[in-house]
């Protein structure tokens, strides 16, 4: 039984994904052993699902329909950086969100719901507006006190608005120089 690595993302717009690139290059000071993102990799992840079987696909796209037609398009404003867990031993550099966070919320909990009734293994960590803009490699020597410096700089940047007007369903190949993405199937979000 042939599986795919599957998510159900929200996409970003090209000038967002400038913006943060273009912090991800300020970063590198304080974050010397990172592995950034590539600006055609950044996605909001609303559920990360996993190994799939792929004959469910098609039951896994029925499953998401009834979430994105109950929700509404939303905007979110994209805001200051952080890192999981902590800066003592960060494993992932973030941009949150700060505003339509809220409602972002719901929608994920919404598809979650939705996957769950269907039979499908969801992620059962509560749901955290972020954007990965990079992973901490293994093993890497940080500096608690240079993360915290540079992540001052940057917690109340402004990134710019996110438009949420639809959910895309992604399949994830992991590779040695990074995942690569391809998108299956979209769903507008408000129309069924």
């Amino acid at each position: 039984m042939a599986s795919v690595r599957l998510f159900i993302a929200a996409d970003l717009g090209a000038d967002l994904k400038q913006q943060l690139v273009a912090c991800q290059r300020h970063l590198r000071d304080g974050f010397p052993d990172v592995k950034w993102v590539h600006a055609e990799a950044m996605h909001l992840t609303l559920q990360f699902l996993g190994d799939t079987p792929r004959e469910r696909l098609d039951e896994l796209c029925l499953a998401v329909v009834p979430a994105a037609a109950g929700a509404t398009p939303l905007t979110c404003t994209v805001r200051g950086v952080g890192v999981f867990p902590g800066v003592r031993r960060p494993a992932v550099v973030w941009a949150g969100i700060s505003s339509g966070g809220a409602a972002l919320g719901q929608l994920a909990v919404r598809v979650r719901d939705g996957l769950a009734a269907a039979g499908f293994v969801t992620d059962p960590r509560p749901f955290s507006a972020h954007i990965t803009l990079g992973r901490v490699r293994q093993n890497a020597r940080v500096s608690p006190r240079a993360v915290e410096d540079v992540l001052k700089r940057w917690e109340e940047h402004d990134f710019g608005r996110m438009a949420v007007d639809q959910l895309t369903l992604y399949a994830s190949t992991l590779t040695p120089s990074g995942p690569l993405y391809e998108s299956l199937r979209t769903w507008p979000l408000g129309r069924s």
